[in-house]
């Protein structure tokens, strides 16, 4: 054989075992498009965001805690909120961490949350995932104080999504609110988007 047959064959069975294999599972491309091999067209496009529709409903404030969740579409390790009161001459703002809770049955969503958060703490005792200094009447529960941004990382950490939504999200954005507790990484507010619709 000459060389160039032998270069020939040598590729063309490297590329016939780049072909072949189960594609049970495979996903493609940056918004997450998941087959499930069996050729039958149906393929399930995950855009990897947090779904706006669940923001404003994500805040829950209940006497002496709040929750948050909300739901991103895709699959998420971790998420981040920040929470400031952008109403009262720059009052407060916080943050707390959003752990995954797992993945839905089909892989659609993972629902990012912090349960339990101690409303009205003390400025000392204010602490990430576990007090806040805001309360449910005064904050919470009035859509003309609040802004918030929403954050939320892939499975390899990096920042798949960061939304704002709220009383003033241009200046959230900004970072005119985070007087008392400095953001963490808050370059990533630079390519921020925002959901008017939520509360």
């Amino acid at each position: 054989m000459t060389k160039n047959t032998l270069f020939f064959t040598a590729t063309l069975a490297l590329f016939a075992i780049g072909c072949s294999g189960d594609d049970e599972g495979k996903t493609t491309g940056d918004t997450g498009t998941v087959t499930d091999g069996d050729d039958d067209d149906d393929d399930t496009t995950i855009p990897n965001m947090f779904d706006d529709a669940t923001l404003g409903g994500g805040v829950v404030c209940s006497g002496a805690t709040v929750s948050f969740a909300f739901d991103f579409l895709g699959e998420a390790a971790e998420g981040m909120l920040d929470a400031a009161d952008s109403s009262n001459n720059n009052n407060w703002n916080d943050y707390h961490t959003l752990a995954a809770s797992g993945f839905t049955d089909d892989g659609g969503y993972t629902e990012l949350a912090a349960d339990g958060v101690a409303v009205g703490v003390a400025v000392g005792d204010w602490a990430d995932g576990t007090g806040t200094v805001f309360t449910c009447t005064d904050h919470y529960d009035d859509a003309a104080v609040m802004t918030y941004i929403a954050r939320a990382y892939d499975l390899n950490a990096a920042l798949a999504d960061c939304v704002a939504w709220g009383q003033d999200t241009t200046g959230m954005i900004a970072g005119d609110y985070f007087n008392y507790n400095p953001a963490i990484a808050d370059g990533e507010f630079a390519g921020c988007r925002t959901a008017s619709a939520a509360k």
